[in-house]
């Protein structure tokens, strides 16, 4: 599991460290082209309220999937389900990246404003393992700890990756 999370981690910084060669690979895509037609999204608050209700949705939808997978107890399905939600989410920033129109310090409140789910999480994640408790005497809470920190980790990451690809793109121009 370790090495998983190793693994994520450094694509993620690959991901991050090419952004803006990977926002002018989305110019031309369907989501992309449909957000600059759209008007309300040109403000930062229509961008920001855009990218939260997305990533709610992207998060909802992959927990749903989750539950699904688990039930029918098929080895390995869940990291399937799991690849498909951060490939979907960095394509659903990039587009938005690509997209908005809003500079410096409005691009960033953009990206606070979509992103503030995964840092809430975060929080509520850190706040749990912090007063994590057995419940009878006796009870081994490695693995609740283990499970809580690998999700402190992931909600963490996707916070900062969301913020830094929308936020600090560095596009000096955009297509209209």
């Amino acid at each position: 599991m370790v090495l998983l999370l190793l693994a994520g981690l450094a694509g993620v910084l690959g991901v991050v460290g090419i952004r803006r060669s990977l926002v002018d690979r989305v110019q031309g895509h369907g989501l992309t082209r449909h957000l600059l037609r759209l008007p309300w999204f040109h403000r930062d608050t229509g961008a920001g309220g855009f990218l939260l209700v997305s990533n709610l949705v992207l998060f909802g939808a992959a927990l749903a999937l989750l539950a699904g997978v688990v039930r029918l107890q098929v080895p390995y399905l869940h990291w399937l389900v799991m690849a498909g939600a951060v490939v979907a989410s960095v394509y659903l920033w990039l587009c938005t990246a690509a997209a908005c129109r809003v500079r410096g310090r409005h691009s960033v409140r953009v990206a606070l404003l979509g992103s503030s789910p995964y840092l809430l999480l975060a929080a509520a994640f850190s706040y749990r393992l912090a007063g994590l408790q057995p419940a009878y005497p006796g009870d081994d809470l490695v693995m609740a700890a283990v499970g809580l920190i690998a999700a402190v980790l992931v909600t963490a990451v996707a916070f900062a990756t969301c913020l830094l690809i929308v936020g600090f793109s560095g596009r000096r121009t955009r297509a209209a």
